[in-house]
């Protein structure tokens, strides 16, 4: 029940949020938990994370009995509910050594012209979680040699461990020289740190089910890149674009009456969201609410860093609003003489329903409507959700 709000929410917060309404924060924010009943919430989940499941539980467990012991039985009830959902948690993890306590599983595999690094994370000899990265992005099929996944895992290591907390066994799927890297890792934590490699026995078993979960991630990543492609096929058809159209580029503008207003630039490229080139803008030419202002000046700042080829190069321009906006956004472009992007806007109509939007082109009259179910429109609705998203949370 820990708060996950950012330190900007948490400071202006003057009533509860849902998630404490719902009971999924204990709202420190508000006051409606002692500072110290908070802190020792957030060191028994820092103990739990770190596999000390048992101390965590016989603290719960005199809690518990403390409360009952002084007639306060609601509170005794949440802290045995509390103990139950813990032990339902263990229980599921069916990775377990009493061997080795703090130990990092690390497999890379490559496949479909992608690399991706499974870690898996035991703490206190319990499985506490994996997670997949893709640190190579490979634009081709080609076959990195052994040499080079071995760089590109010795690379990953040495990045992702800077600043973070180090267990005192790393297992690898790869063969490399360790002794450099455990040396400088056991350097940064002051303690000894080993690296396994190609290890057998049970790590051999940990090795595989990170291999496998390196496996999944990768063809879940394809699923989704099928999906963007087939919606950008179906867009590119259904609206005549280009056939090489790849990059497209979404614009919204948040504001609240004015005040604070943000505009944002998602970026979609083969139908997949490009996160690391989202860019929000501060708008500075007004303050009274004037969309048209707000987007002219958010388009003419674009505009300037493609022109001086400081971004790539977008296909498509779609703006989140009706004839005026596009409008503005024809002009920018004919100023800064990008005559070759093509640009139309997405205006949802009154009742601002899904799958009523209506595409509105500059040198169209007509706007065109997409049906509900078409995989281009819901291209355009995910890049308009991700534009809002991502505006309002500039703005907030």
């Amino acid at each position: 029940q820990l708060r996950t709000c950012e330190n900007t929410v948490f400071a202006h917060r003057s009533r509860p949020c849902m998630l404490a309404q719902i009971g999924r924060c204990t709202a420190p924010c508000v006051g409606q938990i002692s500072e110290a009943d908070y802190k020792a919430d957030v060191k028994s989940a820092s103990m739990f994370m770190r596999g000390q499941q048992d101390e965590v539980t016989s603290e719960l467990q005199t809690q518990m009995a403390d409360a009952a012991t002084a007639l306060e039985f609601e509170k005794a009830a949440r802290i045995r509910d509390k103990i139950a959902r813990l032990n339902r948690l263990v229980s599921k993890q069916f990775v377990s050594s009493a061997a080795e306590r703090d130990v990092d599983v690390l497999a890379v595999i490559q496949e479909h012209g992608m690399i991706a690094v499974n870690i898996v994370m035991i703490r206190g000899g319990q499985h506490v979680g994996d997670r997949t990265f893709f640190p190579v992005k490979m634009v081709t099929s080609e076959v990195m040699t052994p040499e080079e996944l071995i760089e590109a895992l010795e690379s990953f290591i040495s990045q992702h461990y800077i600043g973070r907390e180090v267990p005192r066994t790393i297992v690898s799927t790869l063969e490399f020289d360790v002794a450099a890297l455990a040396e400088a890792l056991s350097t940064q934590v002051q303690n000894k740190v080993e690296i396994l490699c190609n290890p057998i026995g049970e790590k051999r078993v940990w090795l595989r089910m990170a291999e496998e979960n390196a496996r999944l991630a990768i063809a879940s990543r394809l699923r989704q890149s099928d999906t963007g492609n087939d919606r950008l096929r179906a867009l590119i058809e259904a609206l005549g674009l280009p056939e090489g159209t790849q990059r497209l580029e979404c614009f919204d503008i948040s504001h609240t009456m004015g005040e604070a207003t943000v505009a944002s630039c998602v970026v979609f490229d083969g139908g997949s969201p490009q996160t690391s080139q989202y860019r929000r803008m501060n708008i500075e030419t007004t303050s009274d609410g004037d969309d048209y202002m707000a987007m002219k000046e958010a388009l003419t700042r674009r505009a300037a860093r493609i022109a001086k080829s400081e971004v790539p190069h977008p296909d498509v321009w779609i703006i989140d609003g009706g004839r005026g906006q596009v409008g503005i956004a024809a002009a920018v472009l004919e100023e800064a003489g990008l005559h070759d992007i093509i640009l139309f806007g997405s205006a949802k109509g009154v009742e601002r329903k899904k799958g009523m939007e209506q595409l509105i082109f500059p040198d169209r009259e007509e706007p065109v409507r997409l049906a509900p179910d078409h995989p281009g429109l819901h291209l355009i609705q995910q890049m308009q959700d991700e534009a809002h998203r991502f505006a309002i949370i500039g703005h907030r």
